[in-house]
């Protein structure tokens, strides 16, 4: 009997819907089958199929229709469905990442097919091995280093390493990695050194503006290649590093100090000095401008004396020459007469006592006559020899 009454069709607790047809048209999620009585894998992401309870989509590093198998050789990107790897850990290539890129390639291999890349970081290489061009801030072999970051642009030399330039001139160094001295100005340092382009402070100098300028100097200001004073000196002193103390045999000066640079004195000496800088006592001055004179004197006069000697020995030289000579020393005869003592010498023979056996005139003989003097015959030839016989005078 029809009543008119609705009739109400209560679905199962796991139906998202049903209708008369069929049990349930859609699952809740985590339930598949015809009437979403079966539950998903439990590693199922985001449910699964309700007609045959393949998982939607998978946790990061499964895979598989029940998520159920571990994408052991992919990167942390992890792998499809099906198993394939979205990419793969260095060393390793293929769908699933499992083969091992050959021992030639460095680091890396092609993910499809296992051949040889390019090093990481290599802009260029050469077969594969090693890099011929470095990505910027990278340098090495492989391009696996990274440059100085105080590297001007991050570019440094692909052998070494070395900085190009430095991005800052308050460093120096090979790869710029060292701070130039706080004393620099801030004009920095030399690149290779680390010597001061100029020094922070006026008062002190050296290549890295570490040694003090002498208090001496006006204001202490020096320069900083040598030291020297640029301002000049405190009142009395000199010098180019004012290390020089102004006399004290200087006048007092109506001027700051009482001595220019060069030590001279501005106002004169003090009586008893005299010089540019009345360092010379004035009586030591006299006395030895006296010695001097004296000293020059002595000196011509010895001079005059060693002329006199030489011109003596020219004119026995001359003398010589010319067959004259005088034998005051030699034994030329030999006197045995009985009246006198034998072996008596006779430099000479007076010409009275050898009238009767004078010598013949061809024997060889010298004479010289000298005014004022006697005059003698003199037997010199010395290839004669004579003896004086009892007033006899023989040839021998």
């Amino acid at each position: 009997m029809l009543t008119g009454d609705c009739i109400v069709k209560i679905c199962q607790e796991t139906c998202a819907s049903c209708d008369d047809s069929e049990p349930c048209n859609e699952c809740i999620g985590g339930w598949f089958g015809s009437k979403c009585d079966y539950a998903c894998p439990g590693n199922c992401y985001g449910g699964c199929v309700q007609s045959s309870g393949v998982c939607n989509a998978c946790p990061l590093g499964y895979y598989g229709s029940k998520c159920d198998q571990a994408c052991n050789y992919c990167s942390e990107s992890g792998c499809s469905l099906n198993g394939d790897c979205y990419s793969c850990y260095p060393g390793f290539y293929g769908t699933f990442c499992n083969l091992t890129c050959p021992s030639s390639c460095i680091l890396t291999c092609n993910p499809a097919d296992g051949s040889c890349n390019c090093p990481l970081n290599c802009l260029t290489c050469s077969g594969s091995n090693s890099c011929t061009q470095c990505k910027d801030r990278y340098y090495g072999y492989v391009c696996g280093s990274l440059c100085s970051p105080t590297c001007k642009q991050g570019l440094c030399d692909m052998q070494t390493g070395y900085c190009v330039e430095c991005n800052s001139s308050s460093y120096y160094g090979d790869f710029c990695n060292t701070l130039c001295t706080f004393t620099c100005s801030t004009n920095g340092c030399e690149r290779q050194t680390g010597s001061c382009f100029g020094c922070e402070d006026e008062n002190v100098y050296g290549t890295f503006c570490n040694i003090t300028c002498n208090r001496k100097c006006k204001d202490q200001m020096c320069s900083q290649e040598n030291g020297h004073c640029t301002n000049g000196c405190i009142p009395n002193y000199y010098g180019s590093t004012c290390e020089n103390v102004c006399s004290e045999n200087c006048i007092s000066s109506t001027t700051e100090s009482i001595c220019d640079s060069k030590g001279k004195c501005t106002s004169g000496c003090m009586d008893g000095f005299i010089g540019d800088t009345c360092t010379t006592d004035d009586r030591n001055q006299e006395s030895e401008e006296t010695n001097s004179g004296s000293m020059i004197g002595g000196s011509v006069g010895g001079v005059l004396g060693v002329c006199a000697v030489v011109a003596l020995v020219v004119v026995v030289l001359v003398l010589k020459k010319k067959g004259i000579t005088w034998k005051e020393s030699k034994k030329t005869y030999e006197d045995i007469s009985p009246r006198r003592m034998q072996d008596e010498p006779y430099s000479a023979l007076a010409v009275s006592s050898t009238t009767g056996n004078e010598i013949l005139e061809s024997e060889p003989r010298s004479e010289l006559t000298i005014e004022g003097e006697d005059n003698r015959v003199y037997y010199n030839d010395e290839r004669v020899y004579y003896k004086n016989v009892g007033g006899n005078v023989h040839k021998t």
